[in-house]
């Protein structure tokens, strides 16, 4: 209660009170009893005075006393790093069982974290469990856990999760909340990560990496690396133990069989005494060889638009693609994912891969051009030209004037071309812009399928895409630069992207003639454990499809261990549920479709200890309360919640009622 309101109430007693008195003393006829009735009045107002002021006295709230009954809760935490082993070889496992039980015999209700929510558990159930190999948020649980009524909170875990959400849901809460660690520092060593290039050609030698990374060791501790081809070993280097937090990366160059074909290659961290096997070992597979066909993107200068358009075209056409972007005279890098590895590329490799390649995209291209550049792309039949000068729309056989700058809106009505039932129904207009325009500088062989107007909306209409066919193939011919800018924007502008690329794919291809074979297949040869299974369909959009696994070692037409289906999303992608680690044989049909088929594994490597483990006391500390209850202080009860205040106050009004009716007063 503020000290305004105090001071308030206070100054309306004091006023009560005189008012009494003042009535009593001097209005009141003199009656025998009257010292009694004042007595009594000034009592009422008294006892009502402290009940607005409402003090504390020792004692237990009711209110408090009546939540407290839903009983102190421990949730458990059942993170994989509680596989490891201490060394007696006990699991810690066993350890957060054995804690659990003790407190449930003193009273606490039990609940285990499931995604961001707890669930409640008996101990035969817990049991009879395993530790959960999918992610959980501790920290949403125990917020979940005092929403529903919790008197206490006290959450058992190895502590190996980033600690941020956690930290966070501590200081929200209002409960007092304790954390306990299960386990500690085991003696380990994990392979963290394994870097490998996705391809390489028969016979080449691939550079790659591998991150070790360990803690409980002891000085001289070491641990053998190992990669194995078909079982064998073909590299082994000794490391020592790292520490926790502080892993090595050992670098080495990887000698791929001749022939094609799919290369499992797996590394091995051994050492001695090791009481988590489950990161020990991390596979890889490289194609080798089999590069025919396929989508290709020679990029010549910086610019966002191959990593848009590439993914793109992949979904579009079910081919495998493959970009190269040009960082010197003779070198290139490949166009890969952030997390993987980057091996040069030298001019002659992107040439013959060019050559092999079912469709070739030339980005870029603009002054001195490669000659063995230029000569790639004019005897390939499938070529998409995104030119930056005049050089390289010249080469994609347009002759322009010098690039127009400012910005550039789509014509909304389109051209009659085969790219019209692609882009018929959508709102062109409200694109964000192109730029860079090149001008025709003479009437264009070849067919508008899009045109460009100025963003003043005067000026003439220029065309900004191109269908050339001519003796040698089929070319597209982008004349704006900045397509990329309605790939990245969400809804309509990601669609119009997605349909104009499809459309232009599909006209050089002959789309029929290249659908099939691996149109549905697993986004990696390789898949995390304990993870939702990611599937490309391109193609089956909106459709749905149907997965069959079997055994890898077994009969192609054997028994079936699992039959998933799904529906495909927008993008031509799905999720299948979490497979036990493993390698399968799998088959897959959408619709009317053919049959797609293949192998895939499913990774047995656990990271659960690749981060070192938490503080129990400091977060327990940066909880909001941070106390167990018996450490609180003493509890207090409002006199409002007592009944006696309220009785007297009641008793008094009516003694003082009837003494006043016997004295003859009103």
């Amino acid at each position: 209660m503020t000290g305004g309101l105090l001071l308030l109430l206070g100054a309306l007693g004091a006023v009560g009170l005189g008012s009494a008195a003042f009535l009593y003393l001097k209005r009141e006829p003199g009656v025998p009893d009257r010292p009694l009735l004042l007595a009594l009045r000034l009592t009422a107002f008294a006892l009502l005075l402290a009940l607005l002021l409402d003090p504390t006295l020792p004692g237990e709230d009711p209110a408090t006393t009546a939540r407290r009954g839903a009983a102190p809760w421990t949730l458990l935490d059942a993170d994989p790093a509680l596989l490891a082993r201490d060394e007696e070889g006990r699991a810690h496992w066993e350890e957060l069982l054995d804690r659990a039980e003790i407190r449930s015999a003193g009273g606490d209700r039990l609940a285990r974290v499931e995604g961001d929510r707890p669930g409640g558990v008996d101990l035969p159930t817990l049991r009879d469990s395993a530790p959960d190999e999918l992610p959980g948020d501790p920290g949403a649980a125990l917020l979940r856990l005092a929403e529903l009524g919790a008197d206490s909170l006290l959450l058992l875990s190895p502590l190996r999760r980033p600690p941020g959400p956690l930290e966070a849901a501590l200081a929200r809460l209002p409960v007092p909340v304790r954390v306990e660690r299960v386990g500690g520092t085991v003696r380990n060593a994990a392979l963290a990560e394994l870097d490998l290039p996705l391809r390489a050609d028969p016979g080449e030698s691939v550079d790659g990496s591998i991150l070790l990374a360990g803690e409980g060791g002891e000085p001289g501790d070491s641990v053998a690396v190992e990669l194995r081809l078909a079982g064998e070993v073909v590299f082994r280097e000794l490391r020592g133990l790292p520490s926790a937090g502080a892993p090595t990366r050992i670098p080495f160059s990887l000698a791929l069989p001749p022939d094609s074909g799919n290369v499992r290659v797996e590394a091995w961290a051994v050492l001695e005494g090791d009481r988590f096997p489950a990161d020990d070992a991390r596979v890889r597979v490289v194609r080798v060889g089999g590069r025919e066909g396929g989508v290709v993107v020679v990029s010549l200068r910086p610019d966002w638009e191959p990593r848009t358009l590439l993914p793109v075209l992949e979904r579009a056409t079910g081919l495998e693609g493959e970009g190269f972007l040009r960082v010197g005279p003779d070198r290139f890098l490949p166009l890969v994912a952030g997390d993987m590895p980057l091996t040069s590329a030298s001019l002659d490799r992107v040439v013959a891969r060019g050559r092999e390649a079912a469709l070739l995209v030339l980005h870029g291209a603009e002054g001195e051009i490669p000659a063995r550049v230029a000569e790639l792309v004019t005897n390939h039949p499938r070529v998409i030209h995104l030119p930056h000068g005049l050089s390289g729309a010249r080469l994609a056989g347009v002759v322009t004037g010098n690039p127009l700058p400012g910005e550039w809106i789509a014509v909304s009505e389109l051209p009659p071309s085969p790219l019209s039932p692609y882009l018929s129904g959508r709102s062109l207009g409200g694109l964000p812009p192109l730029s860079r325009v090149l001008p025709p500088a003479e009437v264009p062989s070849g067919i508008p399928a899009l045109e460009l107007r100025g963003s003043g909306g005067g000026g003439e209409v220029l065309p900004g895409l191109l269908l050339r066919e001519e003796a040698a193939g089929r070319r597209g011919v982008a004349l704006a630069s900045d397509f990329w800018r309605w790939g990245v924007r969400e809804g309509e502008a990601r669609e119009v992207y997605r349909n104009l690329w499809a459309g232009v794919a599909g006209w050089l291809l002959a789309l029929e003639r290249v659908a099939g074979e691996g149109r549905i297949r697993p986004e990696a040869p390789v898949l995390e454990r304990g993870r939702l299974q990611p599937w490309e369909a391109p193609g089956h959009e909106g459709g749905e499809v149907e997965v069959l696994f079997r055994p890898f070692d077994g009969d192609p037409d054997g028994p079936i261990l699992r039959r998933d289906s799904a529906r495909v999303d927008d993008r031509g992608r799905f999720t299948l549920p979490v497979l036990p680690p493993g390698r399968y044989l799998w088959e897959a049909r959408g619709g009317e479709g053919p049959v797609s088929s293949g192998e895939v594994e499913v990774e047995a490597f656990l990271d659960a200890l690749l981060r070192p483990a938490g503080d129990a006391d400091r977060l327990t500390s940066q909880a909001g309360t941070g106390v167990e209850p018996a450490l609180a202080a003493p509890s207090r009860r409002p006199l409002r919640s007592h009944p006696l205040p309220w009785l007297l106050l009641v008793g008094i009004l009516c003694a003082e009622w009837a003494l006043r009716r016997r004295a003859g007063l009103r």
